[in-house]
């Protein structure tokens, strides 16, 4: 968090609060997911969203 915060220029407890309200598992609302791993080091893992409906290629001609 302090790098985050150094390279945004702002303080640690911001990037905390925005940390907080964007990880979880519902990709309705998170954007990604951490866990805390060995001597307190977080590891960030980003959501990918569900795709729903079919893939369109943007090769494609119409």
């Amino acid at each position: 968090m302090a790098e985050a915060a150094k390279r945004l220029k702002v303080g640690r407890k911001k990037v905390g609060a925005i940390i907080d309200r964007y990880a979880g598992d519902d990709l309705a609302v998170h954007h990604w997911k951490f866990e805390v791993i060995e001597r307190g080091e977080k590891r960030f893992d980003v959501l990918e969203p569900k795709r729903t409906g079919p893939v369109i290629d943007p090769n494609d001609t119409f």
